[in-house]
């Protein structure tokens, strides 16, 4: 679809590369194995500066803290609480707290498990406790898929240009714990897609006269057409292939383009990947002035490309 009129106006992240999007921009030499992609020692208490966490798991931690950087937390976020949307993208990050809650009625009697976990094990928690903490009271949602970072992105662009908000924070997440962890390893994840790793990666879009970096393009389909979707996002943009100056992907490298591939610094992440690649792409555009993409084409599911315009205006 062609995007008119919107604009990013934050980005945020947090993987193994470090808290930050400038971690990600500079990241830290990693080891050479497929040791999995950890976050070492987040004090998601003491980066956000708010109380009552504890029930959040990690994941939803993980999205907050990503969140907040894009929505430049403490400060207040922008525009009517009401018209502020919130999309998140995961693919596994509601497995490990539903496991737990299954195990403990299973092993223990429903009359044990702790109710203040059960929120955890719903798909649309991390996207709701983002709207608790940050104040987005209008619309929330989430996608689950491979690709579903990038997808959610798509997903408050279309919400964006329907004026059905006037802010929107979309983005992906993923966590590991063992659970997540054993279940990878039984269906061979690492030996083609490299280590899994965890991450959230957020935009803040805005619509209307507001600075930023301008949303050109976003283009989605599945997987017979991903060689279709870049020549596709590219002429909703306005654009040749020559003129992109920086290309961000998650799974298959988008050819004809010099992309960089986010796994190479973060390992997989999943859902979260794309909106990775989508951070990385939105800050080299702002940084240089020139167009930039991002891709998310893994190995099944839905394939989706962004396209930025030139910089910040």
């Amino acid at each position: 679809m062609t995007v008119d009129g919107l604009r990013v106006t934050g980005i945020g992240a947090v993987s193994a590369c470090g808290v930050g999007t400038g971690a990600l921009l500079s990241p830290p030499e990693r080891p050479a194995n497929d040791a999995p992609r950890t976050i070492d020692d987040l004090d998601a208490a003491g980066i956000l500066g708010m109380r009552g966490l504890r029930p959040l798991s990690r994941a939803s931690l993980l999205a907050a803290v990503a969140a907040a950087e894009a929505l430049g937390h403490p400060a207040d976020a922008p525009g009517d609480p009401v018209r502020r949307a919130v999309v998140v993208g995961t693919r596994w990050a509601s497995l490990e707290p539903l496991f737990q809650f299954e195990q403990t009625a299973a092993r223990e009697g429903p009359g044990l498990v702790n109710p203040a976990h059960f929120p955890n094990v719903v798909v649309n928690a991390h996207a709701g406790y983002l709207g608790i903490l940050f104040g987005l009271a209008g619309p929330s949602m989430t996608l689950c898929g491979p690709g579903s970072g990038l997808e959610a992105i798509g997903a408050a662009c279309d919400l964006l240009s329907l004026g059905r908000a006037d802010y929107a924070v979309a983005g992906g997440v993923e966590s590991l714990g063992e659970v997540v962890l054993e279940g990878l390893g039984r269906n061979g994840h690492g030996e083609s897609d490299g280590p899994p790793g965890e991450a959230g990666a957020f935009l803040l879009i805005a619509r209307g006269a507001v600075a930023g970096v301008p949303v050109a393009a976003f283009a989605s389909g599945p997987r017979s057409a991903r060689y279709e979707l870049v020549a596709r996002a590219l002429a909703e943009a306005g654009l040749a292939a020559d003129e992109i100056g920086a290309a961000w992907s998650a799974g298959e490298a988008p050819k004809g383009l010099p992309v960089r591939r986010i796994e190479e610094f973060t390992g997989d992440c999943g859902g979260a990947g794309g909106a990775l690649a989508a951070v990385a792409a939105a800050a080299g555009a702002a940084a240089s002035g020139e167009p930039a993409l991002a891709a998310a084409l893994p190995p099944s599911g839905t394939q989706s490309i962004l396209v930025f315009g030139a910089g910040a205006d």
